[in-house]
């Protein structure tokens, strides 16, 4: 998919500097730039295609965010630090904090230690925690956006929080003020875009497009223990540090420590617990020992 995106990126560009000019709102400019945008450092700008075009004295702007259709359910999937600052701005961790406060009920009542295979579970996992996406796929623990509608399309699909070097992304090597906050979003395929009227009839201004459905959603993440495996390298919301009190395995829920790497401590501890027993995997275990974790 990933080069497919490319190729789409490279085929509109192409088309605006064929044709050399483009109809924004009834008024026709020639192009003075078009290009991909790119950055200095980690991240991405929202804006992936900057066109600036020129009428006599007056110039707009056109910045497009782009999606490839069909490509996948996803505005950001398992998030660490840096992608959560391109999606969210430079306060992303206090929406995500937010966001995990409003559904560790939920995570509480969830089953934590499986012994056999649960939907798409397999026995013998254990969980870590949880990452974040943002998704319109419909996970049982998930939240809105704690934002309001004018801040989503603000923060999430425009970029206006976004650290600097990817607000003032380069285009044909120069830096370009604000070129990586977006004004208009395009969702599309190559085969869709014949002309560049096509692909202006089809760009939707960020401020007033409708908005599509998504929602901050947590995924667990697991070790397997006969695999001893976990599920990658990820970035938890949330996590679970285990001990082994009263003979029993026994939870804790960390919600403060926003994107602790899921193979850190709390995995190194969970490790030693496994190690001081007769087995390694939960199936095989006396049940007594998992008490505290059955869930809902």
């Amino acid at each position: 998919m990933e080069k497919e995106y490319q190729i789409l990126e490279q085929h509109i560009i192409e088309k605006f500097k064929k044709e050399g000019k483009f109809n924004h709102k009834g008024e026709v400019f020639e192009v003075e730039h078009v290009g991909k945008t790119r950055t200095m450092g980690a991240g991405e700008p929202k804006t992936a295609i900057y066109l600036q075009g020129v009428n006599g004295t007056k110039k707009v702007e056109v910045k497009i965010a782009l999606t490839l259709r069909g490509e996948n359910d996803f505005i950001g999937a398992a998030l660490k630090p840096d992608t959560a600052e391109a999606l969210f701005g430079t306060n992303w961790k206090e929406i995500i904090k937010a966001a995990t406060d409003a559904v560790q009920e939920k995570m509480k009542a969830e089953k934590l230690i499986y012994t056999e295979k649960v939907h798409k579970t397999p026995s013998n996992s254990i969980l870590l925690g949880w990452e974040v996406e943002v998704t319109d796929k419909n996970r049982p623990i998930r939240t809105d956006f704690p934002l309001t509608e004018q801040e989503v399309r603000d923060v999430i699909y425009k970029g206006i929080n976004l650290p600097e070097n990817l607000k003032n992304a380069h285009v044909h090597g120069t830096e370009i003020a604000n070129s990586g906050i977006a004004n208009y979003a395009l969702e599309t395929t190559k085969a869709e875009l014949k002309t560049v009227a096509d692909i202006m009839g089809k760009l939707e201004d960020i401020d007033t497009m409708e908005l599509p459905k998504a929602h901050i959603t947590f995924k667990p993440n697991f070790y397997r223990t006969k695999l001893k495996k976990y599920d990658g390298k990820k970035y938890l919301a949330a996590a679970i540090k285990w001990s082994f009190e009263d003979e029993t395995f026994t939870p804790e829920f960390d919600f403060d420590d926003i994107f602790q790497i899921n193979h850190g401590q709390y995995l190194t501890d969970l490790l030693a617990i496994l190690k001081s027993l007769p087995t390694h995997n939960p199936l095989e275990m006396d049940p007594a020992l998992l008490v505290k974790t059955v869930g809902k």
